[in-house]
């Protein structure tokens, strides 16, 4: 995942971790013909614990405790049993690193609550809404998602300055959607939240 990334081209690597994981995809990318991404992995504006080296760590130690997460993700009962299939720590190179070239104060690289809420509600539920949708399942496909509190962004603040209150993810996704796709271009008349709203509006204000 570093190798595809583009993360593993130093050519005077700083550490035998390093050094191996570049043996060890210099191999795999012969073996199975892979192919470094053409877009730049970015490191400005994101915190540490946020980087892309880091994240990219806990995801592969994910998919080496979890040899099929779909799966399991498809058969929780629960957004807590899938909360618990991402409570992974990054390899402990990791503990004293967030990038292959500086050490840092020692720290288990866990992925905390929000991200793994984040990443449950931006890639997780879209494949279980889908294959719910192929297999019919109607009643689960809102069953993760409400079960989620509500995400907490400056466009779900911005409808609850309006009035417009959100409880579950479900709710925040629906209104991270009508953002873009009603609110921006002006399209208030054809939305229930942006009608009420204006009603609102005239009845405050007559004229």
């Amino acid at each position: 995942m570093l190798g595809v990334a583009g993360l593993l081209g130093a050519e005077n690597p700083t550490t035998a971790y390093e050094k191996n994981l570049q043996e060890e995809f210099a191999y795999l990318k012969n073996k199975y013909s892979l192919h470094t991404a053409h877009t730049a992995v970015k490191f400005l504006r994101m915190r540490p614990s946020g980087f892309p080296t880091v994240r990219l760590a806990q995801l592969a130690q994910l998919f080496a405790a979890q040899k099929q997460p779909f799966a399991a993700a498809a058969a929780a009962a629960t957004v807590d049993d899938i909360r618990a299939q991402f409570a992974v720590t990054a390899s402990s190179f990791w503990d004293t690193h967030y990038t292959f070239s500086k050490t840092s104060a020692p720290q288990a690289k866990v992925l905390g609550a929000d991200a793994a809420d984040r990443i449950i509600i931006n890639a997780i539920i879209p494949l279980l809404f889908a294959y719910a949708q192929a297999t019919s399942n109607e009643a689960q496909k809102e069953k993760v998602l409400q079960a989620i509190t509500a995400e907490q962004n400056s466009i779900v603040e911005g409808f609850k300055r309006l009035g417009v209150s959100a409880t579950t993810a479900f709710d925040t996704q629906a209104l991270l959607q009508l953002k873009p796709a009603y609110c921006d271009v002006r399209r208030c008349l054809e939305c229930a939240v942006g009608y009420r709203l204006l009603k609102q509006a005239q009845v405050q204000d007559p004229q």
